[in-house]
């Protein structure tokens, strides 16, 4: 099975994955490479950070200004909603986030989607925009699109072809793995050697944070790991069991909603929501009942026992983390 054909890993397309990063400057490294801030971490926040595309960064060493290096892995969307938040956020804490852009990797490679010009000097960025990074969606070939590795996860796709689904994962993985090791191997080159590394990500992304490993973690002095709306569960995305394991090099904070809507436990009665929960599931989920119980697509795969998940899952890392001997936290949020 070969759905989405992917280069060989020694392609460049890997490489322009990191060559389009979206970065994030903290106020300090913003002072330091003599860029004027352009955006806040939330109104009412100060302009105290820069973002904007890796080509637009002088050469400098970002790991030599603020607290420390993130590298930042987008959900399977790129580099848009939370995603950019996420980024802000970090910035504002004092760390520099570099984030490989999966979609802005090449128009001749597997997704895509166009980016913003001049995205540094477009304007505003507001903070709760859905998306500024980007001037197109990315349609997968599946329907009808351009892009073999752009997808909607839903939960009738994954039931009606498992098998194909759960290689087409895997392949995604693949992906975002080998983007990954280029953004490693030409970080230093770029931006200097890393100081206090953390690897983050966002739901496809964070499988990437969370799981993957390679040489230089260790001589880029690797701190922490986060995986956000991400739980480490056997299920569609984590098509075998043992690819559930978790490196020990790093502690890990794992973060996810009861209610994510892929990873998600399991069903959650109305009655145990609240009015806002109620409301936010309504506004992001319009195939969603009011009246009927919030159900992941992990835990509706599960369910179904076509051998994609066991039920019930556990809805975060916490179990894989007592497994796999990873010190840190795994918290579930109720709303």
């Amino acid at each position: 099975f070969d759905w989405p054909p992917l280069p060989h890993p020694s392609d460049s397309l890997y490489s322009h994955a990191f060559k389009a990063s979206l970065v994030v400057l903290s106020p300090v490294c913003t002072v330091e490479a003599r860029l004027a801030p352009n955006a806040d971490s939330g109104p009412g926040t100060p302009h105290e950070l820069w973002i904007g595309r890796l080509a637009e960064v002088p050469n400098m060493q970002v790991g030599h200004c603020g607290c420390g290096t993130v590298v930042f892995f987008s959900g399977s969307g790129g580099l848009t909603g939370d995603n950019v938040r996420y980024m802000r956020l970090l910035g504002s804490l004092g760390y520099s986030v570099v984030a490989p852009d999966t979609m802005g990797a090449s128009p001749s490679g597997p997704r895509y989607r166009h980016p913003t010009r001049n995205y540094s000097r477009a304007g505003d960025h507001r903070f709760w925009c859905a998306n500024t990074v980007y001037d197109t969606s990315c349609n997968g070939s599946y329907m009808g699109g351009a892009y073999p590795a752009c997808f909607s996860s839903k939960a009738e796709y994954v039931l009606n072809e498992p098998r194909s689904w759960s290689r087409f994962y895997q392949r995604i993985y693949s992906l975002r793995r080998r983007e990954a090791s280029a953004a490693l191997e030409h970080f230093e080159a770029r931006l200097g050697r890393p100081r206090r590394l953390f690897l983050v990500g966002q739901s496809e992304g964070a499988r990437v944070a969370a799981h993957f490993e390679h040489p230089l973690l260790r001589r880029f002095g690797l701190a922490g790991r986060i995986a956000l709306q991400w739980a480490c569960d056997f299920n569609y995305f984590v098509p075998c069991v043992a690819d559930t394991s978790l490196p020990s090099d790093a502690p890990l904070l794992n973060l996810v909603s009861r209610y994510d809507p892929y990873f998600g436990a399991g069903t959650v009665p109305v009655d145990q929501m609240s009015p806002l929960t109620r409301a936010a599931l309504a506004a992001s989920r319009p195939d969603w009942s009011a009246r009927e119980p919030f159900r992941s697509v992990a835990a509706t795969v599960a369910a179904a026992g076509i051998g994609l998940g066991h039920a019930p899952l556990s809805g975060s890392c916490a179990r894989a983390m007592r497994e796999s001997g990873v010190e840190g936290a795994s918290v579930t949020l109720e709303e």
